[in-house]
């Protein structure tokens, strides 16, 4: 919610994707200011319901109409070909859900170790680990085991995508996808800094897997 100043760019790298049979379903937690407004210009269904970021995904994947359901962010911008990635991962029937980098948008070079070592390096090694872990601003599900999985976690505030993670890989193979590439805002480590914001990931994904629920409050940015 309240993502005016960064939902165009979002949605335009969607509009603009060289894959263009998709659909855009944009879910808004009751914004207090022109999100709404400036999503309807771009896509095909505006959905508003409050709740938690769970909730929303869940909302957005049972209205779509979609096979592949892929999932980004409002502060994400998708490589031109991200959609193109997307496709190729599911083209051969091979993987039920899929993954990629997510790097810096306007970042310094301080970010852009950051975002590899947490969206590059560490979710291969939990591949091939047997844990694999795909965050909610870059990833994508084939629509029948995404649901069966039982879609994204709408209890806990933060780590929605922890649970869904776990729970898919019991229903087939997951992929990380080089070219499945995405840009998201490094605004929480301008504000809180690399230090502090990586303990506390590391701390969440500890709550998660050790007792099932994340912590109870996420540093704002808004």
């Amino acid at each position: 919610m309240n993502e005016e100043h960064y939902i165009v760019q979002c949605l335009e790298s969607i509009v603009k994707q060289s894959y263009k049979d998709h659909e855009i379903v944009v879910v808004d937690g009751e914004s207090s200011d022109r999100t709404v407004e400036l999503a309807e210009k771009y896509a095909d269904k505006v959905i508003v319901r409050k709740g938690s970021v769970g909730v929303a995904r869940n909302l957005g994947a049972k209205n779509s109409r979609g096979s592949i359901l892929a999932f980004i962010d409002a502060d994400t911008v998708a490589h031109p070909c991200w959609l193109d990635a997307v496709d190729e991962s599911f083209r051969k029937g091979e993987f039920i859900a899929a993954t990629g980098p997510t790097l810096p948008l306007n970042g310094d070079r301080s970010d852009e170790i950051y975002y590899r070592i947490a969206t590059i390096y560490v979710p291969k090694l939990l591949l091939i680990l047997g844990t694999p872990y795909m965050g909610g601003f870059n990833c994508a599900y084939e629509r029948n085991a995404f649901f069966r999985a039982g879609g994204f976690d709408e209890e806990n505030i933060i780590s929605e995508e922890a649970k869904l993670s776990f729970n898919i890989k019991r229903l087939g193979k997951v992929t990380f996808n080089d070219r499945m590439i995405t840009f998201t805002s490094p605004r929480r480590m301008r504000r809180y800094g690399h230090i502090y914001m990586g303990v506390f990931y590391v701390l969440n994904s500890s709550m998660i897997y050790l007792r099932g629920r994340s912590l109870r409050k996420y540093p704002r940015i808004r």
